[in-house]
């Protein structure tokens, strides 16, 4: 294993105590973080990571240098550091967190004689140990489901430990549970992440259901963090929240209650506060705290809009405090008279309607445009809910709560007919399961251009040509072979953007022209002039064309004359890209670092977002509109509220193409970094597939066949599809 050139001086020092046991194994203890002294009993750890075999398709090889690093053979990734050192410093992190629970103390008295055998048998107590353990439980006892966050801290997989660290804030073993989840959620520099929720129904009474709320810790597990239960007290619903989960305690009382929603008769104000049930301090000489209030309003006609306002955050997690003395000092008299210096609001216009999104985005602050709140209700019945800082679970949960038993939003609470189809039942699978199935080498050039329709493969060449290839007969050639293909000869320049469309192609080139094809003779059919610079990107909507460039012009062409329809101009520098949103918006990126929304038909400019970068590329679905930039972050802007939504942060270089699949639920992207990037925008899950040499300038997915195309400057066109589960 590849280690620090100090490790062997590090661990040094505990060679006489421990005689008996190879000096590697004391290495890559203190490598993963051990104190040998202390961590004893965990030794074994090291002694196991030593003697695993390499996972399946990780194999070890020698640079130029003669220097140790690992390559995996499937996927084209390379890394110094061992495929599994990770997953045993997470793992003794987690024993070590298990012991801290248990009150053990890992030090012994002798170590001299220890040897790898009693290293094994401590391994083998433990596994005998959890064993045990297992069939005292029961297979029907173990549930994915935990019964707290506290129980999460021994989970069996180390993985989980690590989210319970760096999402939640968790570094003890005691921690105050309750605390954590009143709390706003923690903050991580530069922008925290979403803590993903799980939100469901069950049922006590079929009038008055029991809500159900699990924070997400990973793909297999969730945690239980609250209850709440429906009260109806003199012509006022309530919902007393509780952290008990089996629900025996008795509502409204004792060390598990977490506190109120409460609401009037309308069910279009709500407010939440903590445990006391003591409104001005008459009783106890101490107010009850509030902690937030949700507000609907709805005009004649139009999406609902929603303000979830909730007290000032620091990021230190530092709160304003409000306990009213008096109606008129209520969080909610203070909203309605403007007075919310010591308030964030957040925002966000519903369209009600089963399935669709619910977002509230920041108004104020380092965050402003900063979607802080966002939920789905999905087909089986559940809401998917994410929230972060300066939101706490509490709140973010009475918030949900309030959506669903409101009449104005209620409807929300219907599951849509079906979801989308997922990457993994109809896209390109888990991580781990999609390869690399073909590549297509020796391609003369540069490829800056790709678009698919079922077995055809159109790819654009920096010299100007377009090649058409036919990836039917691809799997009877032989070894080294290349599959049939023609080439269309007609630019004097590279080419930029490619579109298929029935039985036609269009191209766009650096000379200024576009030309459309016919594939049944494979001839052109039109060239159409107009740009007076390079022609950088196209889109079609029914029989209409458009295509933009350098000349800062998007120009819309009619299919059937060939004539320009209309010129729109309001861009300051290039337009790189282009992209059409449900027959309703076109979508464009330029080199003056905005996306400008266009409503098609008239064409009017109807929203301009500031993408602080310059876009190289865009995609747009859903009510969403995507901007790849040349500072590596995909930008996200909801195109029903006109606000910036979220990012997504995992490229390393200029992100060329962006490709969003007909299920509007997988983004796919690639850039200069030489990576292939799936995201699952549901639960932001992303995976990266590597394998070129160079700048990857262009993706395309389809979806009939379910392979991805990618392509660049190492001249090559790459085929990946998913491969089957191992079961």
């Amino acid at each position: 294993r590849a280690r620090p050139k100090d490790a062997p001086m590090q661990s040094a020092r505990y060679h006489g105590e421990f005689k008996a046991l190879p000096e590697d194994i004391l290495e890559y203890a203190v490598y993963l973080g051990m104190d040998p002294k202390q961590d004893v009993d965990l030794l074994w750890i090291a002694e196991e990571a030593l003697v695993a075999p390499d996972p399946p398709g990780w194999v070890e090889m020698l640079d130029p240098r003669g220097l140790l690093y690992f390559y995996n053979e499937t996927t084209g990734q390379s890394s110094r550091q061992h495929p599994l050192d990770e997953h045993y410093q997470n793992l003794y992190l987690k024993m070590k967190m298990q012991r801290a629970i248990r009150g053990d103390d890992g030090a012994g008295a002798d170590h001299s004689t220890l040897t790898t055998d009693d290293l094994q048998r401590k391994r083998q107590a433990l596994a005998e140990q959890y064993g045990a353990m297992a069939a005292k439980a029961g297979a029907g006892d173990l549930e994915p489901a935990l019964t707290s966050i506290t129980q999460a801290l021994s989970l069996s997989t180390p993985r989980s430990t690590k989210v319970l660290t760096e999402k939640f804030g968790i570094s003890k073993p005691d921690t105050d549970v309750r605390a954590l989840l009143i709390n706003p959620a923690r903050w991580i520099d530069p922008s925290p992440p979403m803590n993903e929720t799980y939100f469901t129904r069950e049922a006590e009474t079929d009038l008055l259901p029991r809500l159900v709320l699990y924070l997400v810790l990973n793909e297999n597990y969730k945690a239980f963090a609250f209850a709440a239960t429906k009260k109806i007290i003199a012509n006022r619903t309530e919902f007393q929240v509780s952290l008990d989960q089996g629900g025996d305690a008795a509502p409204g009382t004792g060390p598990s209650f977490a506190g109120r929603l409460r609401t009037n008769q309308k069910g279009q104000e709500w407010v939440m506060h903590d445990d006391s049930n003591d409104p001005y301090g008459l009783k106890t000489g101490q107010p009850r705290r509030e902690l937030g209030v949700v507000v609907f309003r709805r005009k004649l006609l139009g999406p609902v809009t929603m303000e979830l306002v909730i007290p000032r955050v620091r990021k230190d997690g530092a709160c304003a405090q409000f306990r009213p003395s008096q109606p008129e000092e209520a969080m909610l008299q203070l909203y309605k008279a403007g007075r919310t210096d010591h308030m964030y609001v957040l925002r966000g216009s519903i369209v009600v309607q089963p399935g669709s999104r619910v977002e509230l985005v920041h108004t104020s602050g380092a965050q402003k445009g900063h979607v802080i709140f966002r939920a789905r209700k999905h087909a089986d019945g559940h809401w998917a809910m994410g929230y972060t800082h300066p939101l706490s679970a509490f709140q973010a949960f009475n918030a949900l709560v309030a959506i669903v038993n409101n009449q104005l939003t209620a409807a929300l609470d219907t599951p849509p007919k079906a979801d989308a189809p997922s990457p993994t039942e109809n896209g390109l699978g888990r991580a781990g399961h999609i390869v690399n199935t073909a590549t297509l080498e020796g391609l003369g050039d540069a490829v800056y251009a790709l678009a698919v329709s079922g077995h055809k493969v159109f790819s654009g060449l920096y010299g100007g040509d377009v090649q058409v290839w036919h990836m039917d007969h691809y799997v009877n050639l032989p070894s080294g072979s290349k599959p049939e293909f023609h080439t269309l000869k007609g630019h004097s320049a590279a080419i930029c953007a490619l579109l298929v469309t029935e039985r036609t192609l269009i191209s766009a080139s650096e000379d200024k022209t576009i030309i459309i094809w016919d594939l049944n003779t494979m001839r052109k059919k039109a060239t159409l002039k107009g740009h007076k610079q390079r022609v950088r990107a196209l889109a079609t909507l029914g029989r209409r064309l458009m295509s933009a460039g350098n000349d800062k012009q998007v120009r819309v062409w009619n299919m059937d004359s060939h004539y320009c329809e209309q010129v729109l101009e309001g861009h300051q520098n290039w337009v790189r890209c282009l992209a059409v949103h449900d027959d309703t918006n076109l979508v464009s990126g330029s080199r003056d670092k905005t996306v400008k929304v266009w409503e098609v038909g008239t064409w009017k400019l109807v929203g301009t977002f500031d993408a602080s970068a310059d876009v190289y590329s865009v995609a747009a679905g859903a009510g969403f509109a995507y901007g790849g930039c040349a500072d590596y972050k995909i930008r996200v802007w909801n195109l029903q509220t006109m606000q910036k939504s979220y990012m997504l942060i995992g490229h390393e270089g200029i992100i060329r193409s962006l490709s969003l699949f007909a299920d509007k639920d997988s983004l796919y992207s690639c850039g200069e970094d030489k990576k292939v990037k799936i995201w699952n925008l549901m639960t932001g899950d992303c995976v990266t597939l590597f394998g070129h040499t160079k700048f990857v300038r262009c993706i395309a997915y389809e979806p009939n066949t379910k392979t991805l195309y990618s392509a660049g400057d190492d001249a090559k066109i790459k085929m990946w599809q998913a491969t089957a589960a191992k079961t």
